[in-house]
């Protein structure tokens, strides 16, 4: 959970021969901050190693200090190394504790973040805030880390992932094995009252005023950077609108043909109707009645079938079930008004069709 609406974004690259070390990295960081966060309307600046919903993925194994696991239990986290404030730029609630802040230091006790999941999963009746982990982040041996915030889950592998276990450490505090994944993915977030994009230019001025050799890309609105996250779901599912459209064209065509055939064949039974005292409006029921059965039994088959293909579907949807009843009744209710539109025709067809006889 968090709110894209009026973040910058932008991706810088540190050359690695004059940000070698954690102290280098941090250095730049402190000159560029305040030169960004003077800039007008912006409110708050962050620095994070991976977006939301980027797909990226960086996973480290942890242990509850206290506790015990088998070499087979031993889970695994999504690792994120953030600085402060990025919780304020990304809206991200903090369900208990306190933010990240600029005293979290390579000299000061590891601290951490973890998500709702994880904290429920590890601590289903609280008590996660001061408890410790032993987190297996560098090449040199798990280091013990202080647990002083839980926030929401946000779901860093894409929309249509399940909450996974998600934990988050102070960019000052990356251990210097590692240190190239804050040189490389610096995504710096801004937010922002104004349109974000008309602070492209600022940033770059500032930018250049700290280091002219640090390459700054993909300069996006967080809006802009979902758009084309989401593009490859958005086209499948405008191709699956365009197959369900001609699908529901031909259901359409379909129904009122075999419907029209069958009142066709049935032509000398609505005649011995007639002569036993049926009136129009009773063949009009007849038919429809006898249509709608067929549409119902159908739906009662897709119904089913959307059910079992529940997993397949759910890769392609974003914050709906397909088994979403709403959605559900909202397309059976589709489908039957079609079936009721294809199927009247006929009937009325086979009512008119008493008439002439009278």
């Amino acid at each position: 959970m968090f709110d894209p609406r009026g973040v910058l974004t932008v991706r810088l690259s540190l050359p690695t021969n004059r940000y070698p070390h954690l102290v280098d990295v941090t250095r730049f960081y402190e000159a560029l901050l305040p030169r960004v966060q003077a800039l007008p309307g912006v409110s708050a600046a962050a620095v994070a190693q991976i977006l939301p919903l980027s797909g990226a993925a960086w996973s480290i194994n942890f242990t509850v200090v206290g506790r015990a696991f088998s070499k087979e239990e031993i889970p695994d986290a999504q690792y994120r190394i953030v600085s402060p404030m990025y919780l304020r730029v990304m809206r991200i609630p903090l369900l208990a504790g306190r933010e990240f802040n600029e005293s979290d230091t390579d000299r000061t006790r590891l601290v951490c973040y973890v998500n709702e999941t994880l904290a429920k999963r590890y601590w289903p009746h609280g008590g996660a805030l001061g408890a410790h982990l032993m987190l297996d982040d560098n090449n040199t041996g798990p280091r013990e880390a202080e647990i002083v915030g839980v926030i929401h889950d946000v779901k860093d592998r894409g929309p249509e992932t399940t909450a996974s276990f998600d934990v988050y450490v102070p960019m000052r505090q990356t251990h210097e094995s590692h240190v190239v994944w804050i040189q490389d993915n610096q995504y710096w977030v801004l937010r922002t009252d104004i349109d974000p994009l008309a602070l492209a230019d600022n940033f770059r001025e500032q930018l250049r005023v700290v280091d002219s050799e640090v390459a700054a890309s993909n300069v996006r609105s967080m809006d802009q950077y979902l758009a084309l996250t989401f593009a490859p779901r958005r086209f499948n599912l405008q191709l699956l609108s365009i197959f369900a459209l001609a699908a529901l064209a031909l259901a359409l065509a379909g129904i009122y043909g075999v419907i029209s055939y069958s009142v066709s064949q049935r032509t000398y039974e609505i005649g011995i109707r007639l002569s036993v005292g049926a009136q129009r409006r009773n063949i009009m029921q007849m038919v429809m009645t006898d249509g709608m059965k067929a549409v119902f039994v159908g739906l009662a088959i897709g119904i089913v079938g959307v059910f079992a293909l529940t997993k397949e579907l759910s890769s392609l949807m974003f914050a709906v079930s397909p088994s979403d009843p709403v959605t559900l009744l909202e397309v059976t209710s589709l489908f039957c008004a079609v079936s009721l539109t294809a199927i009247y025709v006929p009937a009325r067809r086979a009512a008119n069709m008493v008439l002439r006889t009278h």
